[in-house]
């Protein structure tokens, strides 16, 4: 099953006429690495990392968070803006759970206590996806919005 984020994407190659060639060579990674977030290959999209999401989101000149959207529109204007989305990550779940037991995240199944911990310390710089998906579900908020900064704090 494809995700919200390699289904954005391939709406947006389609609509600006992209290869997985051109996605490939404008974010300096390899074509098998764009077809594995396209879904098209044998692994799990969700293994990618954070960089390589990023990566992809620089070469189509398109907002970062807005490719977690399940709210996703192709044809809005959107502009990738260079930002440190893991600290605005950390952030905005760090304020989730104030005044909480960081082992609540730790409840769901596929990441370990401390590699949360790892993670919201800014001791891992390049997480996987799959980890901040597993914050993110545990604490029932979309990556959409765990990635923007100064989002509303009844999104947050």
């Amino acid at each position: 099953m494809k995700s919200v984020y390699s289904e954005n994407i391939g709406k947006i190659m389609y609509q600006k006429g992209m290869t997985q060639e051109s996605l490939a060579k404008q974010s300096g990674l390899t074509r098998q690495t764009v077809n594995k977030v396209l879904g098209l290959g044998r692994k799990n999209i969700e293994d990618m990392s954070l960089e390589t999401a990023i990566s992809i989101s620089r070469a189509l000149d398109y907002n970062f968070p807005d490719l977690f959207s399940r709210n996703f529109d192709p044809n809005k204007a959107s502009i990738y803006k260079e930002d440190n989305y893991l600290i605005i990550f950390t952030g905005n779940v760090k304020r989730i759970i104030k005044g909480k037991k960081q082992k609540l995240l730790s409840t769901s199944p596929g990441i370990q206590e401390s590699t949360i911990s790892d993670i919201l310390n800014e001791n891992i710089t390049n997480p996987k996806i799959s980890s901040l998906v597993s914050i993110a579900n545990s604490i029932e908020k979309d990556l959409s919005i765990l990635f923007t900064r100064g989002g509303h704090e009844d999104d947050i």
